[in-house]
């Protein structure tokens, strides 16, 4: 799932498949849409919310390990 925000009722596309609600928000689970929304980040459109960028966002996380006592 894929969460865009842009201009309220900002289309893209000659044929005008995606528009945007009268908030501006769009979203979508296709990704020929997310592919076609991601080249127009971030000049027309923002990304507010994406699967991907969530999973990478975990992945990076560093686990920190547990902290030894100094034994004083």
């Amino acid at each position: 799932m894929a969460v865009y925000k842009a201009s309220p009722f900002y289309s893209v596309g000659t044929d005008q498949t995606i528009v945007f609600d009268h908030k501006g928000v769009y979203e979508t689970d296709v990704p020929a849409e997310i592919k076609q929304l991601n080249a127009l980040c971030p000049r027309w459109i923002s990304c507010v919310v994406s699967d991907d960028e969530t999973e990478k966002a975990e992945a990076k996380a560093p686990k920190k390990p547990a902290r030894k006592s100094s034994g004083k």
